[in-house]
């Protein structure tokens, strides 16, 4: 791949790295004990009757989204990781190069187009 391609998805990579921790900061922290780990904070709404459950419902919805962030950032991690081995862009499926615009698109993408359109579906359990 071009080099100046790869300078540009690597800008973007750590822009959107960037984006994603300030996001995990504003609602985790960063664990002492797991590298790369979040822990949702607790939120303190107050002592009245009702901002128990409150806080119970805040803390529950900012597990999911620490979750996902933390998602996200593994595979900023990752793709950062592939670019510095000299391996990014590969698909891991087929081993042929993901098309530049999928790239640009979804700079983390470790999936040809192609292949993803090939993949079976998982089975729905109903």
């Amino acid at each position: 791949m071009d080099k100046n391609f790869i300078e540009k998805i690597k800008k973007s990579l750590f822009e959107e790295k960037e984006k994603l921790e300030k996001k995990l900061n504003e609602i985790a922290i960063k664990s002492k004990d797991i590298k790369d780990d979040y822990n949702a904070i607790f939120p303190n709404i107050g002592n009245e009757e009702g901002d128990n459950a409150l806080e119970i419902e805040e803390f529950e919805e900012n597990i999911g989204v620490e979750n996902s962030l933390e998602i996200s950032l593994q595979q900023i991690y990752r793709a950062l990781k592939k670019i510095k081995e000299n391996k990014f862009g590969i698909c891991e499926k087929c081993g042929k190069k993901i098309e530049e615009k999928r790239l640009l698109i979804f700079p983390a993408a470790i999936i040809c187009q192609k292949c993803i359109k090939t993949a079976k579906p998982l089975a729905s359990s109903n």
